[in-house]
């Protein structure tokens, strides 16, 4: 049923209470398709949801966001029908896109070519991520991985195993500034505290 009130200018599909400008309630035992937008250009060239907004001085409205969807082959046949989904936001008045989904379920940030499950560019390094990398990061100068936290806490990168989640480990301990690398779990341990580092073998 379609509810409307005007005094409160909302609108509820299925709801006799809408709480918000739109509100859509249904009951299904399995996942269904709650809001569809369709394009019926042939072409697989996709939908778009744009989120607007007013400017102060009432100069006219502006997209503010967009989601949407692209088509990534020609759509003629079931075998080329696959697509994209792209996340674009607005910077300085221009509208751009910020990320992107993929038809293979790589998801790029700052790319639409991610070749990672994960690719994070800030610049064209001019490389090419390695075929068994879950997660680039990539920029055309220096690039850093920061991990913050407060002075009684330390950071971990671990590696693990189907037997053990910690096989091997690099942390960084800011209470007592100390850095330490374990392998075959945390029984062989080595500790720095000085920036130069002496090569060490652990068999």
């Amino acid at each position: 049923a379609l509810f409307v009130d005007s005094g409160a200018n909302t609108v509820g599909v299925g709801s006799s209470s809408p709480t918000n400008v739109l509100d859509v309630a249904f009951t299904a035992s399995a996942h269904t398709s709650g809001i569809s937008s369709t394009n019926l250009q042939s072409g697989g060239f996709g939908s778009v949801i744009a989120f607007n907004s007013t400017r102060s001085d009432g100069a006219g409205i502006k997209t503010a966001a967009r989601i949407g969807t692209q088509g990534h082959e020609n759509w003629s046949s079931d075998d080329t029908c696959s697509s994209n989904l792209i996340f674009e936001t607005r910077k300085d008045n221009t509208l751009a896109e910020r990320m992107r989904l993929v038809t293979d379920g790589k998801f790029g940030v700052g790319t639409t070519t991610p070749d990672a499950r994960v690719h994070i560019m800030d610049g064209d390094a001019s490389a090419t991520s390695n075929a068994a990398a879950v997660l680039t990061v990539e920029n055309d100068g220096d690039c850093f991985i920061q991990m913050l936290t407060p002075n009684s806490n330390s950071q971990q990168i671990r590696f693990g195993d189907p037997q053990d989640d910690g096989a091997g480990s690099l942390a960084y301990i800011h209470s007592t500034s100390v850095m330490t690398f374990s392998v075959n779990g945390p029984g062989r341990t080595v500790s720095y505290t000085h920036l130069t580092l002496p090569t060490i073998l652990l068999v």
